[in-house]
């Protein structure tokens, strides 16, 4: 699948790192984001059906509009099963952690579409997240994995959360290139050293 942030970047002179800050603050991310949705859906829905396509969600469309109408007219629009819309939360949309928050992502889930909890690692973490909101997936923030297989603090990390998502039932996948794919597969399966009495 690909990403939002994946096709900002290949789409626009400006990086999305830049891009994206500058749309939340404008309120453009509103509108922005219900294109990018209902545009994503109507493109996936052509796709074999083996195939899913991800999207970002900004915290601001969480408080500021309607996600879960949004992402059913999509869905109805498209004719794309929701099974194969992935949204991609980052971990600051639980600063205002309130009920309804995790009530829409309820609903989100209860409707078939996979929920990722994006840029793990950074910022906020907390377990409590993965207790009690309905991710599918845990997507680890790059700066963990760059370094794979060579940062021993990192392998022990990414180590962690991969047993982590795989007891919860989660996937657990990173961002950036096939290579973190490797890596993580490699910290997976590495066994920590025990120390030497």
């Amino acid at each position: 699948h690909r990403d939002l942030h994946s096709f900002l970047h290949d789409a626009l002179p400006i990086s999305p790192d830049e891009f994206i800050p500058l749309a939340e603050q404008s309120g453009a991310i509103i509108p922005l984001g219900q294109w990018v949705i209902r545009e994503a859906c109507r493109i996936a829905a052509a796709w074999p059906s083996k195939l899913t396509v991800a999207v970002n969600l900004s915290p601001i469309q969480f408080r500021h509009s309607d996600v879960v109408a949004i992402v059913r007219d999509a869905l109805q629009e498209s004719g794309l099963a929701a099974e194969r819309l992935e949204l991609e939360i980052t971990e600051s949309v639980f600063l205002e952690a309130t009920q309804e928050i995790l009530d829409i992502l309820r609903t989100l889930r209860g409707m078939g579409v996979s929920l990722s909890l994006d840029d793990f690692g950074t910022g906020y973490s907390s377990l409590s997240y993965l207790r009690r909101a309905p991710f599918t997936k845990i997507k680890i923030d790059r700066n963990f994995v760059r370094d794979l297989p060579d940062a021993k603090t990192d392998v022990a990390i990414v180590r962690a959360v991969v047993q982590l998502g795989t007891s919860l039932g989660m996937t657990v996948t990173a961002e950036g290139a096939a290579t973190s794919s490797r890596a993580i597969s490699t910290a997976a399966r590495s066994r920590p050293k025990r120390p030497r009495p």
